[in-house]
């Protein structure tokens, strides 16, 4: 082919482009004409799929493929509607026909966008999701093709010119089809709006609206602005609130109570300033413009016995500061009739100055009530809705009216589920098909973010961004003291509650600054918050995090306890979205909010009560609900922690002796739910404080002292320390009984060959362990030894005796012992890639990512952060086409995790990965630094045969 000829791939895109581009005009000026359900949504789609269709790469056959038909279907539908007798208006198995045409083409657009992403991570864990969405695309795309008659086998268009000319046939035909309807029809189709006495051209003003039909919850609100208007015929009233609250609708239904002679509702969406509000008025008059337009308007308004004027929108007119003054000065000569009630809607909660309106003033709109909402949303959708379908829609849209009134009316089509699923993909671009503040969610909220008042003050988008990711909103004390990277960050905070963006919660103590739902989807898809305020952000809450772990029992608790209580959600989402420079930082914080929950919370205001405050009544209620929510997120250590809490609290008349060892025990929970949590420190710590404990009372051969050596032997086992667990165990074997021993020697084996004893030994150890597990009948014993069999055999590099054998043990771990130790210890060895053959890669590469899975469902931290990094050793493979930089990343993840944990011959194996990356890349004094460090840490495990790759590596540096 030559240079610079286009492929048949890149022909197939050009012209699938090229058609949809034909044909979506095609649909708009059907839209507009006739207003059929989804072709408005068809065509928008397709704009937007097109766009992506062009610059995707990955995949880029298949998402040809998927759209190359979409023309002619789009074609199709148009002329559906065109030769149908009753034009705009089609059979109900046609409707549903395009109900799904519409939803395959949503799905073929997730589909592409879903290409566009460059995370490999995210490829391979959404690989099962891509698959079922694309065989659904194709499916769906199969359907419109039967369905609409189309020949999917010559239905490429092989002249472009050939289609736009077939397209503008059917758009003239459209146009003259309109022409031939009468006005009558038209008006009855696309309007519910009918004249009032004043009858001129001019759409914007010469109508009065309807009442509105399905409008509920704002019973006080509308009683209130009708009282106003009844006992002060001048009345000056000012509708306010965020957009898409329903101030129209409130509007629209309060002039049709009004007892006015005279009603003027004029939509001032199309004003700039004073002069064309003056515009509006005289053409809605229907006076001529003379050298004074103003002073005619308000002549002629003073001339009316009584009238009520709605001025609706405002804010368009009003927001500019350099339009204010005098969009203000005639709102003041409007006031000043006493023949003149005035009604104003704008946006935000601020009223315009130099008028005197009238008390007690109209709150700005809120939310509707959930029994409000649930009316609305019935009333349009129907009933026979799954009642907690209905509830998790309705949870989105936050009860904002816009928002519920666009929802039900997809429900409607669509069905719940359906509508559920592409929430999780499309947000608030699901609720936006219109281009209009009325019809578009997305185009309501970004009305009120291009305000003059936003755009004065630029730090008031980033703290709305910040807001958008904090379910719980934040106090005006944590705006002070969170040092937030926002410029007049409490101006920035006015000017969200003047727009109303965003708004107090009061019923929370202290008020909070909250955003509704909507528009916190809308900022984090199309505004997401800076990642410099995320991270200031990020390192308050680590600050607190870190003071509960350091004032754990002290007075200062319960204030502590709150604040993090109150921030629990929102400081779960910083740490998703914080991508912070600091991984140490990240890591360190992730790990203290895993050490707090509201099982902490209770527990450590149990403790609070109990020991400083005497009332023990009162400890008691917190331990009980700290063990009740234990049982709530079922981990079996917190159960038993606030078990042993709540048991020693309840102890104060049982004896001392009882007492203390209750405490002690729960001591050792603790100490082994650190250990689960990867805190390995801590849990020394709490370890010795507990022997000592037990050594000064004269209970040195208590069992419960047993139980702490063996938390503390399989302590050191996790972090490499494996001379200290040696030491542990053998001082164990001189004490326990046969099967405890038994459970021991398998430990040391498992020491000696991850310290690379001689294999002769290993195999004697092993062979003692199988006699004594014999003598007690013990089921599992050879399934035991056979896994540090498998160990020593893949040390001894017998790779196939290792593989059956893990196999094999993985297979009871899973079917029969249900033990996550066991399940762990086989997936950790099976994952790890460079202990195995070249050959061994497909399935070993597989097993990292199960491991991962299973260390993410079972929340074993050390496990997880193993997983992290065998998953880099897969990125980095590959023959020198790895990505090197994923893989690079993921092991500064694990490196950061290993450190905070303390695990020696982790921490050194990420090094040693580490420092290859940077020898490769030429970086020499990286990497040496890199391996020096990562030499002692294999000392410190014992692992001499790492210490040599780390010598030889150093020795390339001389």
């Amino acid at each position: 082919m030559p240079p610079g000829q286009p492929t048949g791939l890149e022909i197939l895109v050009n012209r699938t482009v090229a058609s949809i581009k034909a044909v979506v005009p095609l649909l708009d000026e059907l839209h507009d004409g006739l207003a059929p359900p989804f072709v408005q949504a068809i065509a928008h789609t397709a704009l937007a799929l097109i766009a992506g269709l062009q610059t995707v790469k990955k995949n880029r056959e298949q998402c040809a493929r998927l759209s190359e038909n979409i023309h002619s279907v789009m074609h199709a539908i148009a002329e559906v509607y065109l030769r149908t007798e009753t034009p705009g208006s089609i059979p109900p198995a046609t409707m549903n026909q395009v109900a799904k045409f519409t939803g395959t083409i949503h799905k073929i657009h997730a589909f592409v966008e879903a290409q566009l992403d460059k995370s490999r991570i995210k490829h391979f864990f959404r690989q099962s999701e891509m698959n079922a969405l694309l065989e659904e695309c194709r499916d769906g795309m199969r359907d419109a093709v039967d369905y609409f008659g189309l020949n999917s086998a010559a239905n490429l268009v092989e002249n472009i010119d050939d289609f736009q000319e077939q397209t503008r046939q059917m758009h003239k035909e459209l146009l003259e089809l309109m022409s031939t309807l009468s006005d009558a029809s038209i008006s009855h189709a696309g309007s519910s709006i009918y004249h009032n006495d004043s009858q001129t051209s001019s759409r914007s003003f010469s109508l009065l609206p309807s009442r509105p039909q399905i409008f509920y919850g704002r019973d006080s609100e509308l009683a209130h602005i009708v009282q106003l208007l009844r006992h002060a015929p001048a009345a000056r009233i000012a509708i306010l609130g965020a957009g898409g609250m329903g101030k129209t609708s409130l509007a629209r239904a309060a002039l049709h109570d009004s007892s006015h002679a005279d009603v003027l509702f004029i939509s001032c969406e199309s004003a700039v300033n004073s002069l064309d509000l003056v515009r509006l008025m005289d053409e809605y008059l229907d006076l001529k413009l003379g050298s004074d337009p103003r002073k005619g308007v308000l002549r002629t308004l003073a001339t009316k016995p009584s009238c009520l004027l709605v001025l609706d929108n405002l804010e368009t007119a009003w927001e500019p500061l350099d339009s204010r003054s005098g969009v203000e000065d005639l709102l003041s000569l409007l006031a000043e009739m006493p023949n003149l009630a005035l009604l104003v809607t704008l946006r935000g909660n601020e009223r315009p100055s130099g008028v005197r309106w009238t008390r007690p003033f109209l709150p700005p709109l809120g939310p509707l009530s959930a029994h409000a909402a649930r009316r609305m949303f019935t009333d349009i959708a129907d009933e026979g809705h799954d009642p907690q379908e209905i509830d998790q829609l309705l949870q989105f849209t936050d009860n904002m009216p816009l928002a519920i009134d666009l929802m039900a009316h997809l429900v409607a089509y669509e069905g719940c589920a359906d509508i559920l699923a592409r929430l999780e993909t499309e947000r608030t671009a699901l609720l936006s098909g219109g281009q209009d503040r009325r019809s578009s969610l997305d185009a309501s909220i970004a009305l009120s973010l291009s305000s003059p008042r936003m755009t004065s003050q630029p730090g008031a988008k980033d703290l709305l961004s910040l807001l958008a990711i904090l379910p719980d909103g934040l106090s005006d004390v944590e705006l002070a003291h969170s040092d937030l990277p926002i410029d007049n960050i409490l101006a920035c905070r006015t000017v969200l509650l003047s727009t109303a963006l965003a708004y107090y919660d009061n019923s929370k103590k202290p008020k909070r600054l909250c955003s509704l739902v909507p528009i916190r989807e809308y900022m984090q898809h199309f505004h997401p918050a800076p990642r410099p305020v995320v991270w200031s952000l990020q390192r308050h809450f680590h600050r607190l995090l870190e003071m509960y772990k350091t004032y754990e029992g002290s007075y200062e608790i319960p204030d502590i306890v709150s604040k993090i209580n109150v921030n629990f959600s929102n400081i779960h989402n910083v740490l998703q979205r914080s991508a912070s420079p600091d991984l140490t930082d990240l890591i360190t914080c992730t790990y203290a909010l895993g050490a707090f929950s509201l099982s902490d919370m209770y527990g450590a205001l149990g403790n609070y009560y109990n020991w400083f405050t005497s009332n023990s009544a009162l400890g008691v209620e917190c331990f009980e609900k700290a063990l009740m929510r234990a049982g709530e997120v079922g981990g079996e250590l917190t159960c038993s922690d606030a078990g042993a809490r709540l048991e020693f609290s309840l102890s104060d008349e049982a004896g001392g002796l009882a007492k203390l060892h209750t405490r002690l025990n729960a001591v050792r929970v603790e100490a082994m739910r650190s250990e689960g949590l990867g805190a390995l420190k801590q849990t020394l710590a709490l370890v010795e404080t507990a022997r000592d404990y037990l050594d000064s009372c004269g209970m040195a051969g208590d069992a419960l002292k047993i139980q702490l050596r063996i938390t503390e032997a399989e302590a050191y086992l996790q972090k490499s320390e494996y001379a200290e667990a040696r030491r542990v165990h053998t001082q164990m074997v001189l004490e326990g009984e046969d099967s405890d021993s038994a459970f021991i020697l398998m430990n040391l084996a498992l020491i000696d060959v991850e310290t690379g004893a001689n294999t002769q030994d290993v195999l004697g150890r092993l062979e003692m362990v199988q006699n004594m597990l014999k003598n007690v009948a013990h089921f599992s014993g050879s399934r035991l030894t056979d896994m540090i069999l498998a160990s020593l055999r893949l040390r001894e590099r017998q790779f196939d005796d290792a593989a059956m054998l893990f196999k094999e043990c993985l297979r009871w771990g899973w079917t029969q012992c249900a033990h996550p130790d066991v399940t762990s210890y086989c997936l950790e060895r099976m994952a790890d890639v460079g202990r195995w053959r070249a050959e061994d890669f497909g399935w070993t590469s597989t097993t990292a990512f199960v491991y991962f899975a299973f260390a993410k469902k079972t929340k074993i931290m050390l496990a997880l952060y193993k997983a992290i990094c065998f998953m880099g050793d897969v990125f980095l493979a590959g023959d020198g086409e790895g990505d090197e930089e994923t893989a690079e990343s993921l092991f500064v993840v694990a490196l950061g995790a290993f450190t905070y944990m303390d695990v020696h011959r982790s921490r050194g194996e990420c090094m040693m990965r580490l420092g290859d990356i940077a020898w490769r890349r030429g970086d020499r004094e990286r990497a040496a630094a890199y391996w020096r460090d990562a030499g002692p840490l294999f000392v410190r495990a014992q692992r001499m045969e790492d210490v040599g790759r780390i010598e030889e590596r150093l020795g390339r540096c001389q």
